[in-house]
C-alpha cells in the first residue's frame, strides 16, 4: 500500500440478537432464574394438591371418626361440625359429636362433647389406619342408663376377649394414644325415676396408651356427690373386655379431700382419705384411711376426731362394698366392724355391720349419740352389736331415726356424771352392804351430799336394741357392792327420758341399811323382804330427765 492511500478507520461492533445476549448471562444468573422458576412451579403444584388432598380428606376423615366410633359402641353416632385444616400442621376439629348406641335411643347420648381437637400426620391419611397422638376433648358427658338397661351397650368385638390390640383406644381403623379431657361430666341414670340421677363433675382426665402395656394410663381429678368432695386418682385401667366388663382390671391410688358428710342426713364432718385398689371392676380390693376431725351426729351435735383404716371388697359395677374389715377410734375409745354396704334396687344402699369393741369408753359413745352434756355416766365398755341402717327412699329421715342396733355390753367402773346421783349410789351402797352410819356420813346436817372421795366399783350390763333413737335394755344389771338389780328400760337418745323398772338383791336386811330406833323398828318386818336368798329384795325405780333423775327403793 502506498503512503498517500486512505487510512480506513476500524470496524464498529454490530448490535448483538437477543439470543446471543442470553447465552452470554453469567452461569449463577441462570440457575437462580431456573430454580426460582423451578419452586414457583412446585408451590404452585403443592397448593393444588394439598386443596385436592383436603378437599377429599376432609369427609374422608369424618367418614373414619364416625365409622370407628359406630363399631366400637354399635350405636348412631352424628356429628354436626367436622372440619380440617393445615394452619397448625395438619389438624382436625369437630363440634357436637353424639354416641347413641342401639337400644338406647329414649335416653340421652350415652356418650357426646362440645368440642374435640386433633393432628394427624399426611401420610397417614393414606395407610388403612390412622395414628393419632393426642385428642383434646371439651365438654365431654358420659350418660349411663340404668343398669338393666346397659347390657351390650358396648357391642362386642373378636380382640376384646383376648385383650389383643385392646390397650390402643378406639381401636379399629383409628388408634390414639392420649385423651385428654376437660370438664367433663358422669351421670348416672338411676332405676327409679323419682330419684335424682347421680352426677360426677370429672373436671380432668388423661387416658394414656402403650405400646409396652395392655391397659391405658389414667390420671383423674372429680367431684364426688354424696359426700360431695374432691377425688384425685392415678392408675392403670383395661384391657376393657367388652364381652363380660366386670372383669375388665384396674388398679391405682387415690386421694379423697374435703368432702362434706353433711350432704349425708344426719351426720357431718370434712373427711380425707387416701388408699390404693387393685383388682376386676367387680371384685376392687380397697385398702385405705380417713381422717374426719369434726364428726358428729346430728342429734347429738358433739364433735370428735374419728379415725379410721379399713380393708375392703367393692363392685365397682354397682357400687356395693364388703368391709373386711374397719378399724376405727376416736377419744379414748377404738373399736372393730365388717360387714356390707349393698345397693337396694329403687331404694338407696343398706349398711349391715358387725361392731366389736374391747377398748372403748361408755362416756365417749354417749357423746357422740346422744345430745346430753355432760355424758349420764362413764366407765370402761365392752361391746358387740350388729349395725342396720336402712337405705331413705324419702330422704327425709336422719341417720339416728334409720339406725337399728341389736347386742349386748357390759360397763366396768360405773360413775355417774351428776355428783348427787352418784352419791345416792355410794350411799345406796354402802347401807346395802350393812354399813348406815358410813352411808349417814356422805350428808351434812341439812340432808345434803358431801363431796368425797368416796369411790365404789359398780358395773352395768345389758342386751339393748336401738328402733327410732329410742336404747331398750332387756335385760340388763346394775352392780355395786351390797346389791345386784336386774331390770328392763328405754332411755331416749336426745338424753331427755329414762324409764328403769326392776329388782334389787341386797346383802343387808331392811333394819341393817338404818341406824338407832328405826333399824329397831324395821327389824319385825326383815322376815318379809327375805327372798330369793337376798337379805333384802325389793322392786326400784329410776327415771325422770338428765335434770332431774329419780332412783329409789320401792319399800311399800
Amino acid at each position: 500500500m502506498s503512503a498517500d492511500s486512505p487510512v480506513t478507520p476500524p470496524a464498529q461492533p454490530s448490535a448483538q440478537s437477543p439470543s446471543q445476549k442470553g447465552s452470554s448471562r453469567p452461569r449463577w444468573q441462570r440457575i437462580l432464574l431456573w430454580t426460582g422458576a423451578t419452586l414457583l412451579l412446585f408451590a404452585i403444584a403443592l397448593a393444588i394438591t394439598v386443596g385436592v388432598v383436603l378437599n377429599r380428606a376432609e369427609p374422608f376423615l369424618r367418614a373414619r371418626v364416625v365409622n370407628t366410633l359406630a363399631t366400637r359402641f354399635d350405636a348412631n353416632v352424628q356429628l354436626d361440625q367436622f372440619a380440617v385444616s393445615t394452619a397448625q400442621g395438619f389438624a382436625i376439629t369437630g363440634a357436637g359429636l353424639r354416641i347413641i348406641p342401639h337400644g338406647l335411643e329414649a335416653y340421652p347420648p350415652v356418650i357426646s362433647c362440645d368440642r374435640f381437637a386433633f393432628h394427624i400426620r399426611l401420610f397417614d391419611l393414606f395407610s388403612e389406619r390412622h395414628h393419632v397422638r393426642l385428642v383434646h376433648v371439651d365438654g365431654l358427658r358420659i350418660t349411663l342408663p340404668p343398669s338393666a338397661d346397659r347390657k351390650g351397650m358396648f357391642g362386642t368385638s373378636s380382640n376384646s376377649a383376648s385383650g389383643q390390640k385392646s390397650h390402643r383406644i378406639l381401636d379399629n381403623k383409628l388408634y390414639v394414644d392420649e385423651i385428654v379431657s376437660h370438664d367433663a361430666v358422669l351421670t348416672l341414670i338411676p332405676t327409679n325415676p323419682a330419684k335424682e340421677p347421680l352426677v360426677f363433675n370429672i373436671h380432668k382426665l388423661h387416658l394414656t396408651a402403650s405400646l409396652s402395656r395392655p391397659s391405658l394410663h389414667y390420671t383423674a381429678e372429680l367431684t364426688n356427690p354424696k359426700p360431695t368432695g374432691e377425688i384425685t386418682s392415678e392408675g392403670e385401667f383395661g384391657p376393657w373386655n367388652e364381652e363380660d366388663p366386670r372383669t375388665t382390671p384396674i388398679s391405682g391410688n387415690y386421694s379423697f379431700d374435703h368432702a362434706d358428710l353433711s350432704t349425708i342426713k344426719g351426720i357431718g364432718g370434712i373427711l380425707a382419705s387416701t388408699g390404693k385398689f387393685s383388682g376386676p371392676l367387680d371384685h376392687l380390693t380397697v385398702d385405705g384411711t380417713t381422717t374426719t376431725p369434726d364428726f358428729r351426729v346430728a342429734e347429738a351435735g358433739h364433735p370428735v376426731a374419728l379415725y379410721t383404716q379399713f380393708h375392703a371388697i367393692v363392685d365397682g359395677t354397682n357400687g356395693d362394698t364388703y368391709l373386711q374389715p374397719v378399724q376405727a377410734h376416736f377419744r379414748n375409745t377404738w373399736f372393730t366392724c365388717q360387714g356390707s354396704v349393698v345397693r337396694i334396687p329403687q331404694q338407696g344402699h343398706r349398711i349391715i355391720l358387725q361392731i366389736s369393741m374391747t377398748h372403748a369408753r361408755i362416756e365417749d359413745l354417749l357423746w357422740l349419740a346422744v345430745n346430753s352434756s355432760p355424758p349420764v355416766i362413764t366407765g370402761a365398755v365392752r361391746m358387740n352389736t350388729g349395725f342396720d341402717l336402712p337405705p331413705d327412699p324419702s330422704h327425709t329421715l336422719t341417720v339416728a331415726h334409720r339406725l337399728g342396733l341389736k347386742g349386748n355390753f357390759i360397763v366396768n367402773g360405773v360413775r355417774f356424771s351428776n355428783a348427787e346421783t352418784d352419791r345416792k349410789i355410794d350411799s345406796i351402797s354402802l347401807r346395802t352392804q350393812g354399813k348406815p352410819k358410813d352411808a349417814n356420813s356422805l350428808k351434812d346436817k341439812d340432808g345434803r351430799i358431801i363431796p368425797d372421795e368416796v369411790d365404789l366399783p359398780a358395773t352395768l350390763s345389758a342386751n339393748f336394741t336401738l328402733q327410732r333413737s329410742l336404747l331398750n335394755l332387756d335385760p340388763g344389771e346394775f352392780k355395786v357392792p351390797g346389791m345386784d338389780a336386774t331390770f328392763t328400760g328405754s332411755y331416749s337418745l336426745d338424753g331427755q327420758r329414762f324409764d328403769f323398772s326392776g329388782n334389787a338383791k341386797l346383802d343387808a336386811t331392811v333394819s341393817q341399811m338404818f341406824t338407832g330406833w328405826r333399824s329397831m323398828l324395821l327389824k319385825p318386818i326383815d322376815p318379809l323382804f327375805k327372798k330369793h336368798g337376798a337379805g333384802t329384795y325389793v322392786p326400784f325405780h329410776v327415771g325422770g330427765t338428765k335434770e332431774a333423775p329419780k332412783f329409789g327403793l320401792e319399800l311399800k
